[in-house]
């Protein structure tokens, strides 16, 4: 029987089958024979190299686990780079018709502004217009915010606030926003313009104040510098006078012992005697001394009180001036 006979006829694969058997038997014996022989040898049993085998596979399989997912991350992550170029390049679209509309409201509203602003203007012109046609105007009669009837009145000025007018009784006012409705419609009565005028007034009202203290504090400030260039003058009078008045003293004593002397000489003279006369002499320079005498004592006290004003005047100056310059910074007092 030939080969081909033995895979074709009913025998064959029995024989086969047997020859194959042999081949896995002697395989699993040598395989027993070496791993006994390494058993033998001291190497591990075959235990634990299968449990080894296995855990390699196990970590293969972990691997290609891991690999696997990876991959599949990786290919989210390329869709969602394409999603997020597709939507930088749409964001980039809308930003560009946002800033368009943008700029197109903007245009807009500077439009809408500028006829607004021409309205107001005209507006205004109107109001002014208005009430420059009321000046001269006369009413039988008109009643004032606290109910008060003014008979034959005649406007005589107006402003944003308030119309003044002459009367039979006299001068009177009353402000716009208790007009009567046809009037106020007639001048077209803003609060807002009104508020802006009284604030306006207030401001000058304000300003005028602030002019008139600073006017006032400078003269105060010349008033004071006048002063003490009077005072340090009469000081250094005084001090003059007072130095004068010590050299003097001196120059009257000597007069003084000379007339004596001149008085003694006199008396030891024959004939008329002019020792009264010289006596007359003596007591006038006695008291042109006195006089000298008295006058220093007052003109150290007159000294000392002129240094003291001289001072505070000096002390007040400064004050003055600060509260000028504090002045001219708009600072409040």
């Amino acid at each position: 029987m030939g080969s081909t006979d033995l895979f074709s006829s009913s025998y064959g694969p029995g024989v086969v089958g047997t020859f194959m058997a042999l081949i896995v038997l002697l395989g699993f014996g040598g395989l027993y024979m070496m791993v006994g022989d390494n058993y033998l040898k001291g190497g591990p049993p075959i235990e634990a190299v299968i449990a080894e085998n296995a855990n390699d596979i196990s970590h293969l399989k972990k691997s290609i686990s891991a690999r696997t997912a990876s991959l599949a991350e990786h290919d989210v992550m390329k869709k969602a780079g394409f999603e997020l170029q597709r939507l930088e390049v749409t964001t980039g679209e809308l930003e560009k018709r946002v800033a368009h509309l943008q700029s197109e409201v903007a245009t807009n509203q500077a439009e809408i502004d500028q006829v607004n602003s021409a309205f107001e203007d005209y507006k205004a012109r109107y109001r002014e217009s208005a009430r420059l046609s009321m000046i001269d105007r006369v009413f039988d009669e008109l009643r004032g915010s606290d109910g008060t009837v003014y008979k034959n009145v005649k406007v005589t000025s107006i402003d944003p606030v308030r119309l003044n007018f002459k009367h039979d009784n006299g001068i009177g006012k009353v402000s716009l926003s208790d007009l009567p409705a046809d009037i106020k419609d007639f001048l077209q009565f803003s609060e807002v313009e009104a508020t802006d005028h009284a604030g306006s007034e207030q401001m000058a009202d304000a300003a005028l104040g602030d002019a008139v203290k600073i006017a006032q504090q400078e003269d105060k400030v010349i008033r004071l510098e006048n002063d003490v260039r009077e005072q340090r003058n009469e000081l250094e009078k005084a001090r003059s006078s007072l130095d004068r008045a010590r050299r003097a003293i001196p120059v009257h004593e000597r007069s003084i012992r000379q007339k004596r002397m001149e008085i003694a000489s006199e008396r030891q003279k024959s004939g008329v005697s002019r020792v009264p006369q010289m006596k007359e002499e003596l007591s006038q320079m006695e008291s042109a001394l006195r006089k000298v005498q008295r006058a220093i004592p007052d003109l150290t006290r007159t000294i000392s009180e002129l240094t003291d004003k001289v001072s505070e005047t000096e002390k007040n100056i400064v004050e003055a001036r600060s509260k000028l310059a504090r002045l001219h910074a708009g600072e409040k007092e």
